[in-house]
């Protein structure tokens, strides 16, 4: 993972613009860096993520959609 490796964290997504045609990007995200409290540097990262999808969720609303529960007990 980031934390330990160093390595870009990129967020990729695809939407679907026609018949055979399809945006495909990549974001990466910024200012990851490690802490000392590694289980609030994972909320951080998953937060990051979330937001990151929420854009794309908000640009192409019609072409999501969820069928599980996400958020386990």
């Amino acid at each position: 993972d980031r934390l330990r490796t160093g390595v870009p964290l990129i967020f990729g997504y695809c939407v679907r613009l026609g018949p055979m045609r399809f945006k495909v990007g990549a974001v990466e995200l910024k200012d990851i860096s490690a802490t000392d409290n590694r289980d609030a540097d994972v909320t951080r990262i998953m937060e990051l993520l979330n937001q990151e999808l929420e854009k794309i969720i908000r640009q192409y609303p019609e072409q999501y959609l969820w069928a599980h529960r996400r958020w386990r007990d």
